[in-house]
């Protein structure tokens, strides 16, 4: 199974602007429904910075309270310009490999940086039941972060994922994290395996697409890039 790579930017807005943000959107993006994600985060405790350790168990679906609903686990890490391998990979694929008999890659493909972008690389795993995904990835040695739900709109444009939604964030011991009416948008291009032999590589339009985006957006948000 291949590494993708996507772009993300993140930016937080006031309540007030949400109809604006919302009316700026329909205008240069298509329309893509309503989200509905319900994601766990889970990282490795090996360092100052856990963002190269992280994994994330997600189930998108209508219903948040189906137990029978399909999980996925995403290893993600942050891509720099080296083939770098983030805390407990290797761990992580040698496990893959045995319970799944698949091969996983054991190297990080070399990407290109760009300062301006969160360049992350993942991996993603299809599991059963919410009970065995969490028993898996606690296995490998990761800890509940935090866990929160997303719920708004999404929009589409020339290859790129923007979702505005309202964060409800529960801290590990149920304390909140973040208010309820903090509004936020994340700018994501879609999975895509660099291919630097090509007239146009993959990674650099969508780059190119989140970063146009960006300024598009800007009088009203402040997109920036986020460790995450």
């Amino acid at each position: 199974m291949s590494i993708t790579y996507e772009c993300v930017l993140l930016g937080t807005f006031d309540s007030s602007l949400l109809d604006k943000v919302r009316d700026k959107l329909r205008v240069i993006c298509d329309a893509n429904g309503d989200l509905h994600c319900h994601e766990k985060v889970m990282s490795v405790q090996a360092g100052p910075n856990t963002t190269n350790g992280r994994m994330v168990m997600r189930r998108e679906g209508i219903d948040e309270t189906d137990e029978s609903a399909k999980w996925c686990v995403c290893v993600k890490w942050r891509s720099v310009c080296n083939s770098y391998k983030p805390p407990g990979l290797l761990c992580v694929f040698s496990e893959l490999n045995q319970r799944h008999s698949r091969t996983f890659p054991t190297n990080a493909q070399k990407s290109r940086y760009n300062p301006q972008l969160l360049i992350r690389s993942t991996i993603n795993l299809p599991l059963d039941t919410n009970h065995n995904a969490v028993e898996f990835v606690q296995a490998l040695g990761y800890n509940p972060n935090h866990e929160f739900s997303k719920r708004g709109d999404t929009y589409m444009c020339n290859g790129v994922i923007v979702s505005v939604y309202q964060l409800h964030n529960v801290g590990v011991n149920g304390e909140r994290v973040h208010e309820d009416n903090v509004w936020m948008v994340e700018v994501r291009s879609l999975p895509v395996v660099p291919d630097q032999s090509a007239v146009a590589d993959p990674l650099n339009v969508a780059m190119h697409n989140c970063l146009k985006l960006k300024a598009t957006l800007k009088p009203l948000v402040l997109l920036k890039r986020v460790e995450h």
